[in-house]
């Protein structure tokens, strides 16, 4: 508490079960020693004088309780024990015996400072349920419920986990049945075929290259038959590396019979005349370069000798124009006569002079033709070249692949005996053996067969005993599980009839309680439209729930979230409307009293005046305290709160400062109004 903050308490003697007689007793720190402490004790009695002191100490890392009443004090667990005997016996039950207390208090008896919407916004629709439920006294019933929820969750967990163990049996069956029909299949010999003798077997399956067991066996052995399996795999590997090497011979056979030309020509000789051929043609390119180049410097000097015979022409035509007694360049005197002479020349030569040193065209056609054919020659003789390289190649390739192909067959080339006639005889070799290594497997299966029967014979008691044992064990499953259903039923009907206990319960006392929340909210009237104001409660997947439901009964407009539709001011007049209607019209509270910290927090002036008078009216059905830190609310709360009788009492405690010995506090009682009205005017 701070400077300066306001407790009003407003008590009465009369006929309730409990009042608070002193809210705080004594709040102090003892002096410092090695660590801080602190002790806050409240004293409560009933009607009948007897009197309990709860005291709560904390040395900053650990609290502890005490409870005494009369010469009695206990501490610990069975201080805890003896509170919630005293305070709220319906706790000493449930799970949670002190959640159940706090709950208990903080929705009926003390609204905190910081927690007054806790009920409308906090808290979820399950938990005002709850709640409610704790408070009309059907906690434990809930509890109840949710215990046997939660027992039923795990019962259908583990006829669900039964019911996955069922499947494994369930197969076994299968199997086993499966099993015998195939024993009793097995079992059946057949008289047509004839079996063969195990030792004459398998001295011709060693002659075969299938490795004996190491130790001589009798068809009776019990390692008999993995023996016998073990040969006839040997068997069909040999079969398949027989059938491999006629494959290879055939593939050679082939082979051979494609046998690729060797090239016409020697690629030698080619080489060489493709190598003359590309240096007669680099020759003639050569000659027809230098042609090309020696035909472009002429024409070059050509142009130039008739660039300067005109550039000569052109002067000597402007000189004689411009001739006189003087040159017209240097003013000197000079032959007239000769000069004009030389310049006439100048000025009618022709352009002929230079032509007879051109490159003739049809020399550098020659060339060009030349150049071409030794092209065309060096493309042929490449050509033919690359084929004869390319046949060899091809010859080459099929000699590589028939010399690998005798070698897979382990074979030679031999002058006496062709590579052909040597892949015949390898292929009838094949056949030959295929043929035997076949009858000998068949032969083996046979023979395994027979075994196979003998063992079929001897198992078949034996497991026509196990498929007894397994359907037997299955029904047993199936009848746990059929027997765990049937619980299960029972339950879930016990549990619908517990919700509708618990929701009839709830309802029946909301009934009760919903006028007189109205009449509570009318009081303190916080909206202009939304003025009616409902609790609602509903079941959803097997949880109780509770709404508040603002009604505007003018325009028929309804909403079940009073946070969307009501300002902050209006909303906490709404939570202390519901504070105020479950502690005065419950059957029973923990403390017959209500507690109000603070509560004018976010409150305009309109709503502040509704409080104070439902206030004024709440001070003669229970023991009022309320706390501010604002001083003009105290002073009217003061004044509104004032006793009306003799048997009632109005006391103000200021706490005014603090100092290292606790807080500094002046309390006063408030005098009853003496003054006697009279009626002074009537108009």
């Amino acid at each position: 508490m701070g400077s300066g903050r306001h407790l009003f308490s407003m008590q009465y003697y009369g006929g309730f079960v409990a009042r608070l007689h002193e809210l705080v007793q004594m709040t102090s720190w003892y002096r410092y020693t090695q660590r801080q402490a602190k002790r806050v004790s409240v004293r409560l009695a009933n009607e009948n004088g007897e009197e309990v002191t709860i005291t709560r100490s904390s040395d900053g890392k650990s609290q502890s309780i005490q409870f005494s009443i009369g010469n009695e004090d206990f501490k610990g667990t069975s201080a805890e024990a003896r509170l919630l005997e005293k305070l709220w016996p319906d706790a000493a039950s449930a799970n949670d015996g002190e959640s159940a207390l706090n709950s208990a208090i903080v929705r009926s008896v003390y609204l905190q400072q910081d927690r007054v919407r806790d009920f409308l916004e906090a808290a979820s629709d399950q938990d005002r349920f709850n709640v409610i439920t704790e408070l009309v006294g059907v906690g434990r019933l809930t509890e109840l419920q949710l215990q046997l929820e939660s027992q039923r969750n795990s019962w259908t967990r583990a006829i669900t986990q039964r019911t996955k163990e069922e499947m494994p049996l369930a197969n076994r069956v299968a199997e086993l049945e499966k099993q015998l029909q195939k024993l009793k299949a097995s079992s059946e010999a057949d008289e047509d075929v004839s079996i063969p003798s195990w030792s004459d077997w398998w001295q011709t399956a060693t002659a075969f290259g299938v490795t004996p067991p190491v130790e001589s066996l009798s068809a009776a052995s019990v390692e008999a038959s993995n023996a016998l399996t073990s040969a006839i795999r040997q068997l069909e590997s040999l079969i398949a590396q027989s059938r491999t090497r006629r494959e290879t011979a055939v593939s050679l056979k082939e082979l051979l019979a494609k046998e690729p030309p060797e090239p016409a020509s020697s690629i030698d000789e080619l080489s060489v005349q493709t190598e003359q051929a590309n240096l007669a043609v680099k020759k003639a390119r050569t000659t027809l370069d230098a042609a090309r180049k020696r035909a472009a410097a002429n024409r070059k000097l050509q142009v130039e000798a008739q660039e300067l015979r005109e550039q000569q022409r052109a002067l000597a035509q402007i000189a004689i124009k411009l001739l006189g007694e003087h040159c017209p360049v240097c003013a000197q005197v000079y032959d007239f006569q000769k000069t004009k002479a030389r310049l006439n020349q100048l000025a009618g030569q022709s352009d002929t002079g230079t032509s007879s040193t051109i490159e003739p065209p049809d020399i550098i056609a020659g060339l060009a033709k030349a150049e071409e054919d030794a092209v065309a020659v060096a493309t042929d003789t490449r050509i033919e070249f690359d084929r004869a390289e390319a046949a060899a190649a091809i010859h080459r390739k099929w000699i590589g692949e028939r010399n690998r192909a005798l070698a897979d067959l382990g074979l030679q080339a031999s002058d006496s005996e062709s590579p052909s006639q040597q892949v015949e005889v390898v292929i009838a070799d094949c056949n030959e053996r295929n043929k035997q290594l076949v009858a000998q497997r068949k032969a083996g299966e046979r023979l395994a067969l027979n075994l196979a029967q003998e063992s079929a014979r001897s198992q078949i008691a034996t497991t026509e005993s196990d498929l007894h044992e397994a359907k037997k064990g299955l029904a047993m499953h199936r009848l746990v599980i059929k027997s765990r259903e049937l619980t299960g039923a029972v339950v879930n009907q016990l549990l619908e009839e517990l919700r509708e206990a618990a929701s009839r319960i709830a309802v029946d006392r909301l009934e009760q309680i919903e006028p007189f929340l109205q009449r509570v909210y009318a009081r303190i009237d916080p909206h202009p439209a939304f003025r009616i104001v409902k609790l609602v409660t509903r079941y959803s997947r097997g949880r109780g729930r509770l709404d508040a439901h603002l009604h505007d009964s003018v325009e028929g407009l309804s909403s079940d979230s009073p946070s969307a539709v009501l300002s902050s001011s209006q909303l906490n007049a709404l939570a202390v409307s519901l504070f105020l209607t479950l502690n005065l019209s419950l059957p029973r509270l923990p403390v017959e009293a209500a507690l109000l910290d603070d509560p004018i927090q976010s409150l305009d002036d309109i709503n502040l005046l509704g409080l104070v008078d439902l206030l004024r009216r709440t001070k003669d059905k229970r023991q009022l305290l309320v706390s501010t830190h604002d001083h003009r609310f105290g002073k009217l709360l003061s004044r509104k709160l004032r006793p009306g009788t003799n048997n009632q009492r109005t006391s103000v405690i200021e706490l005014s400062g603090w100092s290292r010995s606790g807080p500094e506090v002046r309390q006063y009682a408030v005098e009853p109004e003496s003054t006697i009205l009279k009626l002074v005017h009537a108009g």
